[in-house]
């Protein structure tokens, strides 16, 4: 599973467009969602639910705006984010 996040519906449709999640199913197996979480009343909590409540394997942030990396730390599996905690890879925004 893949899942492209962002705050501009337009963003998201435009991604959409280019990466119709039927089409990269039917070719690639992969099951990709765009989801706008803006409109989540609770974001780090509805994405983890897409996982099963375990969090995802990996998290990809590309805005270096606050709220996004405490965002991408909140879903981080357990067992990622212990590890990259451990060696010094996840550092603690302030």
């Amino acid at each position: 599973m893949v899942v492209v996040t962002d705050v501009n519906e337009d963003c998201l449709a435009h991604a959409e467009a280019l990466f119709p999640p039927v089409e990269v199913k039917e070719k690639d197996g992969i099951d990709l969602h765009f989801v706008n979480t803006g409109k989540m009343e609770n974001p780090a909590a509805e994405l983890r639910e897409r996982t099963g409540g375990t969090g995802f394997n990996d998290v990809f942030c590309y805005a270096p705006v606050t709220a996004v990396v405490e965002l991408c730390s909140a879903v981080l599996g357990h067992d990622y984010a212990q590890s990259a905690k451990d060696s010094g890879r996840q550092k603690k925004v302030l």
